[in-house]
């Protein structure tokens, strides 16, 4: 039996105060070491620049590796976290925002453009690579840095740029309705949200069922039932998973060696790394960093 305290709700949900008159905050400055922050939701957009370093962010039951150059975009409907590859710092600037109040009374058409809940759901990357995407990452870069300088004029030209980058995102929003989580599945997840949180923080080490059983106050029996439904993935499925996506984003984020990254990020030996490794990606660890060196920063490779 489960304690059906509000604990879990009360954490999860994070609102954010912003200024009717200008509804954007100022940049938050992190600095990320490997432990994540609990995931949460807020109530307004998201935007984020990667300065330096590499991770992945989990958003919903998402697994999204990111480096420096990538930013991320993310809504009010999605429950995220973010954690830096192990033994290293991620570095970002976030901003908060409600474009649909920032943009009131500026546009004559295209006003369902400034609906943002389509940038969701499963068939939505939030973390957006630097190479594949230049122009949105340069847009959101370009925000934060009026906010951080507030030079003359920088209302009229974050507005400006707030709606370029609306109009972009909306190309690559999928087709169809948003496909955002109905409250149902989100409260599916929030009941596994201590799960993932400590899978994120402790998925380069062994880690049992019974452990995550009762960080969620389940049986094991029903704590992988429940998990399944909520991610889409049995928990051993899901910790390698994330175990893969964070060497993809060290092997194309650090110089670090093949095998050295292989042991931060949980695996037992070289050679189950690259056997796994080459069945998710369809390429050897080797080979995908040298694909990720001829490309641009951030641009991603097959999968």
């Amino acid at each position: 039996m489960r304690d059906q305290s509000n604990e879990l709700l009360s954490a999860v949900f994070a609102p954010i105060s912003l200024d009717p008159a200008f509804p954007v905050s100022e940049p938050d400055h992190q600095s990320r070491p490997e432990v994540p922050i609990e995931a949460h939701v807020h109530d307004c957009f998201e935007i984020g620049f990667c300065d330096g370093g590499s991770g992945v962010f989990i958003v919903e039951n998402k697994i999204l590796p990111f480096q420096a150059g990538d930013a991320v975009v993310i809504n009010h409907r999605e429950l995220h976290t973010m954690k830096g590859s192990p033994g290293s710092v991620a570095a970002w600037h976030f901003v908060n925002l409600a474009p649909a109040a920032l943009l009131a009374g500026t546009l004559r058409e295209d006003a369902a453009a400034l609906d943002t809940k389509a940038f969701s759901g499963h068939g939505f990357n939030n973390v957006l690579a630097g190479g594949a995407e230049p122009e949105l990452c340069h847009c959101i870069k370009a925000i934060i840095q009026e906010l951080l300088e507030r030079r003359p004029g920088h209302q009229s030209v974050v507005k400006a740029l707030v709606w370029e980058m609306l109009a972009r995102l909306g190309r690559l929003k999928p087709g169809g309705e948003a496909c955002a989580p109905e409250p149902a599945e989100r409260r599916k997840l929030e009941l596994v949200a201590p799960a993932i949180r400590w899978i994120a923080r402790y998925y380069h080490e062994p880690i049992a069922l019974g452990t995550l059983a009762r960080k969620c106050h389940y049986s094991e029996s029903n704590f992988r039932k429940i998990f399944l439904a909520a991610t889409g993935y049995a928990p051993r499925d899901y910790v390698q998973r994330l175990r893969l996506e964070a060497a993809a984003s060290m092997l194309r984020g650090t110089t670090e060696s093949v095998s050295t990254i292989a042991l931060k990020t949980g695996f037992p030996t070289l050679s189950n790394f690259n056997r796994q490794f080459k069945a998710h990606f369809q390429l050897a660890p080797g080979d995908w960093r040298t694909r990720g060196k001829q490309k641009s920063p951030g641009e991603p490779g097959p999968c």
